[in-house]
């Protein structure tokens, strides 16, 4: 028998994040800062369409350059609230994703789509009001004959990313947290939300500068001239 041309795992954990509300108000920088930056996907990501925020729970895709066979197979696997991301190996010229396979995600239950590469149909994007990031488009369409994995660990950048792991991708950026971090966030979350308020509060009240700003300058030592 000849090699698969796909691995796709059937099911996994999915966390109820509805019961973190945090998480599901945090944008990407505020997971960034209470992270120290180690939940950063260092994509130069472009909204394509949709809202401005995603957030949901990982369904990683790695597929070959130029193909597609692995995203559509992921079809068979997608429940309501994953997020789908889609990456390969090394950069190509097609588009992996058009407005007919992630109209099948948004009707799937898909919370919003990542694609690590180009996607195209724009105008028809668009229609479908579901968030998509990718880094760009074209016009090229894609083969279907793999290989590819659905379900199993991918890595972008310095980061891997497991099946229902925590995923937050707005217009500052895309972080992702294990899912076994999640309750550990939600305390920092909270302290820096309140902190966050306190800064808007005082742009707000016609503020010129942040507070202790001349221990600021004094501490990093400043030559003034004239």
């Amino acid at each position: 028998m000849d090699k698969p041309a796909l691995t796709i795992r059937r099911d996994w954990a999915r966390v109820d994040v509805r019961e973190i509300p945090a998480l599901m108000q945090a944008s990407s920088s505020q997971i960034s800062d209470v992270t120290a930056g180690a939940a950063n996907l260092d994509l130069a990501l472009r909204r394509m369409a949709g809202p401005e925020r995603m957030a949901g729970l990982a369904l990683p895709i790695m597929t070959s350059v130029d193909d597609n066979l692995a995203p559509y197979a992921a079809l068979s696997v997608i429940k309501p609230g994953d997020l789908v991301i889609v990456t390969c190996a090394a950069a190509g010229k097609c588009a992996l994703l058009g407005d007919h396979i992630i109209g099948l995600y948004k009707n799937s239950g898909a919370s919003g789509v990542l694609v690590n590469g180009f996607v195209r149909d724009i105008d028809g994007l668009r229609k479908l009001d579901l968030p998509v990031f990718a880094l760009g488009t074209s016009a090229r369409a894609p083969t279907k004959h793999g290989p590819g994995t659905v379900g199993v660990s991918i890595a972008i950048s310095t980061v891997t990313i497991q099946a229902g792991d925590f995923v937050v991708i707005d217009e500052d950026g895309a972080v992702t947290i294990s899912s076994t971090d999640l309750q550990n966030l939600e305390p920092k979350l909270d302290a820096l939300f309140t902190r966050d308020r306190l800064i808007q509060d005082r742009v707000a009240s016609g503020a010129t500068e942040p507070p202790h700003f001349e221990n600021l300058l004094s501490q990093a030592g400043v030559r003034w001239i004239t």
